[in-house]
């Protein structure tokens, strides 16, 4: 229901072109939500470092594969970056992933 309510208030707004970066956008949203409910329903009693661990180097093993192919492998460093490298490192992965396991 809130994604219909959003797709109703911003269909007006999105250009043409940006569909493919909504429908990536949904597809994430489905997986995480898929995700969620799997993890509820089978890995109940999972460590929560082990957990983690293991699906962030399920996804860093992904990753390393897909990198190559899509990006340049080129980094600009930067205090910009370095600051939001380490949010998205130490808040979000840490953090958030944390607190949502724990809240499963």
């Amino acid at each position: 229901m809130g994604l219909l309510g959003v797709v109703l208030v911003v269909a007006e707004k999105v250009a043409p072109g940006s569909l493919g970066g909504a429908g990536f956008a949904v597809f994430a949203l489905v997986s995480l939500s898929a995700g969620t409910l799997y993890q509820k329903r089978f890995c109940e009693t999972m460590d929560l470092r082990s957990g983690s661990f293991i699906q962030f180097m399920a996804t860093m093993l992904l990753l390393l594969l897909l990198a190559p192919l899509i990006e340049s492998m080129q980094v600009e460093w930067s205090g910009e970056f370095v600051f939001a490298f380490v949010w998205l490192v130490v808040v979000l992965s840490l953090g958030a992933i944390s607190l949502l396991l724990l809240m499963i």
